[in-house]
């Protein structure tokens, strides 16, 4: 007996190193900590579910990639790390935002679009907006930009509450004085082509839409740090106009 238990605890550690293994590999959140910034390089961190992790598509076809490429595309020295997680809700958020924080180095921008978890399950606005609440204040704290990116769900969860979700996003950003996205998934919610079978998840061809929405956003503040990397305001910089340049639908 006691053989058999001594064997069952070691195929039970295999198994636990296995899956650890694996998450280490493949795991978003895990591949952003193990890349390491470059010299000079602007960190962004996308904080969020399954809409930031890519659900879906590969990697590197989720948004935050394809906005690192848009950046690079630029000429700015930018890592975007993908810090998505699918399932994730805004009571998680904080927790994995200071993991994320407590490792080196720091971001100097995140990105933060989460909360429609909450939303399609029914759960209290005000809890939504006090967990992301309390990230905003944390990441102000420590003199890390903000990106909040505003989100939406259809009617049919109910008018009111609908209009009241949307709105509390371009609440917080008004409050703090924080950069704002009005609606991540602006032009790819609804339009078929634009989003895989459960017709909630962009496919590739709508997160690459997705990237270009943040883009125009984000794109002042990569600027911003990069003149305080030049050490200069004279240095000569990307004359980005806040465009996705490789895309002229997206042009006024």
């Amino acid at each position: 007996m006691k053989v058999f238990n001594v064997l069952r605890l070691k195929i039970l550690l295999v198994c636990f190193l296995a899956a650890l293994s694996a998450f280490l590999l493949v795991s978003p959140m895990a591949q952003a900590v193990q890349r390491v910034a470059g010299h000079g390089e602007i960190v962004l961190l996308a904080l969020g579910d399954s809409l930031t992790e890519g659900y879906g598509v590969p990697p590197e076809e989720a948004y935050p990639a394809e906005l690192e490429r848009l950046l690079r595309a630029e000429g700015f020295k930018v890592e975007v790390r993908n810090h998505g997680h699918s399932g994730s809700t805004s009571s998680s958020v904080f927790s994995r935002l200071k993991w994320a924080l407590d490792r080196a180095p720091r971001p100097q921008i995140v990105i933060l679009a989460i909360g429609a978890n909450d939303a399609l399950r029914g759960l209290s606005l005000k809890r939504v907006a006090a967990n992301l609440e309390r990230c905003i204040e944390l990441l102000q704290s420590v003199k890390i930009d903000i990106v909040l990116a505003g989100l939406q769900i259809p009617d049919n969860y109910g008018a009111e509450y609908a209009k009241n979700f949307a709105a509390l996003y371009r609440s917080l950003a008004k409050k703090h004085k924080i950069t704002f996205v009005p609606f991540l998934l602006e032009g790819v919610a609804g339009v078929e082509k634009l989003n895989l079978r459960d017709k909630i998840h962009p496919n590739a061809k709508g997160y690459k839409i997705v990237a270009a929405n943040v883009f125009r956003h984000v794109v002042q503040l990569v600027k911003q740090h990069a003149r305080r990397k030049n050490g200069s305001t004279s240095q000569s910089l990307p004359a980005s106009d806040g465009r996705n340049p490789s895309d002229k639908r997206h042009r006024p």
